[in-house]
């Protein structure tokens, strides 16, 4: 049993390490202050995988990756934070576990009307939703598990 202990206490420091980089990566990707390509360099050249406390580089690509080209800003849109604060304020969220991809988007995407508040405008898409909730998860505010039901993964 001590040896079964020690297996699950690995498991756990494993799946914790796992996470802990899956969220960096998100960080890096939805939050970012600069270029991806200058980032990532200097996250090479030092180590630390905080990728919020590497402001803009001097020497960022200008036009190679998606944050220098502005695709990035398509994607992810601007948010009216009060806004979604607001929206988050209201009873129309559910309590508890929710399906993020069945439940969350679907949500979001049925009150038009208030994302048109959060994001500022009349035309998003669903990537444009799950764009606001990879970010919203990369920042803390919603916080993700997998859970397993019935041999299959759900993420919530």
């Amino acid at each position: 049993t001590s040896s079964n202990t020690e297996s699950k206490i690995s498991q756990l420091k494993v799946r914790h390490t796992q996470k802990k980089d899956v969220l960096d990566t998100l960080k890096l990707l939805c939050l970012p202050e600069g270029c991806f390509h200058a980032k990532i360099e200097k996250y090479c050249a030092e180590g630390s995988p905080d990728f919020q406390s590497y402001k803009y580089s001097s020497f960022p690509c200008y036009n190679s990756c998606s944050f220098c080209n502005k695709d990035w800003h398509k994607l992810f849109l601007p948010i009216h934070k009060n806004e979604l604060v607001n929206f988050f304020l209201t009873e129309m969220l559910p309590k508890g576990e929710i399906d993020l991809n069945a439940d969350l988007v679907n949500l979001f995407w049925k009150s038009r009307q208030e994302m048109e508040l959060i994001f500022g405008k009349k035309t998003f898409t669903k990537f444009n939703i799950h764009a606001l909730i990879l970010q919203l998860i990369a920042s803390g505010i919603l916080y993700v598990y997998v859970k397993k039901v019935e041999d299959k993964y759900i993420v919530f």
